[in-house]
């Protein structure tokens, strides 16, 4: 948890904006994200919260503003840079993406492979453990129900421990015991790997686990919300 007001956003969106078939879906957002932070993007459907997370996570570019990481600038990044930079960062989705012949363990194992990344198999086993999926690692991915699929894709999403997670609805089609479950994994992440996490959710729960809340409305922040008022967390409201 931060606490130093020194210290530098790891991820910095300035004026960003973007528009699909003409209609403005971003505008002007700006927002820093720090160190060690689990923050929330809330908001109605349309919003502009999904948006926002594919501008910080260069899933997408905005038209207008950039987005730094790490002091980077990730807007100005070839398409092979910005599939390095995703790469490295850990993307949780709402559908798992696996693929059904496959076992649980050849879809995490196979996507990390092409990825030419190592996992963290120590960090790997214990988020198996914490998503109750030990006993799905050798079962087909066809096999499973959609909740079971989604926890093996957060698995997999988090088995080389990225310091950056971005997840969009993660838990969209998990029950709640397997929700709480996911954001616990979520918070230790941040809490013992010193990870920053951006979530867009509806779910309540969310905001039990949370260090703070941005809430969008018709494409803009409209409010930050301090979840946990702890010294360093101000720094975060100012910067909006």
């Amino acid at each position: 948890m931060i606490n130093n007001k020194e210290i530098t956003p790891v991820i910095e969106a300035r004026e960003i904006s973007k528009s699909y078939l003409g209609a403005e879906v971003l505008k002007r957002v700006s927002l820093n994200i720090f160190p060690e932070e689990f923050v929330l993007i809330a908001g109605h459907s349309g919003s502009g919260k999904t948006t926002l997370l594919n501008m910080l996570s260069a899933t997408d570019k905005p038209d207008v503003g950039s987005v730094v990481v790490n002091g980077r600038d990730i807007t100005a990044l070839s398409d092979k840079q910005r599939t390095a930079y995703r790469s490295e960062s850990g993307l949780i989705f709402q559908r798992s993406g696996l693929l059904g012949g496959m076992t649980a363990q050849e879809n995490i194992m196979r996507v990390h492979e092409l990825a030419d990344r190592p996992i963290d198999f120590e960090w790997l086993d214990y988020v198996v453990q914490e998503l109750s999926i030990s006993a799905l690692m050798n079962k087909r991915a066809s096999q499973m129900s959609g909740g079971q699929a989604q926890r093996i894709g957060i698995a997999r999403a988090l088995a080389h421990q990225p310091q950056l997670i971005f997840a969009d609805e993660p838990t969209a089609s998990l029950d709640d015991e397997s929700t709480h479950d996911v954001h616990q994994v979520l918070r230790n992440v941040v809490d013992h790997s010193k990870a920053s996490v951006v979530m867009v959710s509806h779910d309540q729960i969310s905001r039990d686990y949370v260090d703070g809340v941005f809430t969008m409305n018709d494409g803009i922040i409209k409010d930050f919300e301090n979840t946990t008022p702890l010294p360093g967390r101000n720094i975060l409201k100012e910067a909006v």
